[in-house]
């Protein structure tokens, strides 16, 4: 059976008197005795909208220093302890100026004059000839004969020529007399000359050889030696 717009809005008002009856009975909302609500009282829900709740929040609380988005402050740097300054070292003491002694000069040995070469070469010929008053040596080389020395030596009786320089022969080294004062010359090499021994065939003939004579020609060089006559 349909009901009309009349009848509900009868039946809504008896509904709302009926609530605002009981509500007036059990003393209005949100009032409660100074000893508290009794067994049979109903308390109200309270709503969060209106009165902000006392519980503790549930988001974690973090200190001021790590809270989120906030950079952390650096710690504080501890002041480093000055370094000691070092201990004036003493003054050092200065000796006293030793007394100056020159030393003695001393004065370097004086270089002497480098002597000259002998000279020296090839010696490419050499003859012997004899007579009764005096025997000649001839020599002839590839640059001209220096100086010649000489001396006598006895048992067997000998004269000794000495042609200076570095000499190489490259002729007959001895020369021969069949007769005549001289028996025979033998020529020999030493580093620093040339050597001649003239062997005599008597020892007579030793103590009456003069002084000998050089002449030079070019390359070549005549060495004359007199003999006396035998008295």
């Amino acid at each position: 059976m349909t009901k009309s717009k009349g009848q509900r809005i009868l039946l809504a008002v008896v509904i709302v008197a009926a609530g605002l009856a009981v509500v007036v009975l059990r003393g209005g909302p949100g009032q409660t005795s100074g000893q508290g609500a009794g067994a049979g009282q109903v308390r109200m829900a309270v709503d969060a909208t209106v009165i902000p709740s006392d519980m503790p929040s549930a988001q974690p609380e973090f200190p001021a220093e790590a809270q989120p988005g906030t950079p952390p402050e650096p710690p504080a740097q501890t002041p480093a302890p000055e370094a000691a300054a070092p201990a004036p070292s003493e003054a050092p003491t200065t000796a006293p100026p030793a007394s100056k002694v020159s030393a003695p000069k001393v004065s370097a040995p004086k270089a002497s004059a480098p002597e000259a070469p002998a000279p020296g070469g090839t010696i490419t010929a050499a003859s012997l000839e004899s007579t009764a008053g005096d025997f000649v040596l001839t020599l002839a080389g590839d640059r001209p004969l220096g100086s010649v020395a000489h001396l006598t030596l006895a048992s067997p009786p000998r004269l000794v020529l000495d042609l200076a320089g570095s000499w190489t022969l490259k002729a007959p080294n001895v020369l021969r007399e069949e007769s005549g004062p001289v028996r025979h010359v033998v020529i020999g090499a030493h580093p620093d000359k040339l050597r001649f021994v003239v062997h005599l065939r008597e020892d007579s003939v030793l103590d009456r050889l003069g002084e000998p004579t050089t002449a030079r020609q070019g390359n070549t060089l005549r060495v004359t030696v007199p003999i006396a006559r035998q008295q």
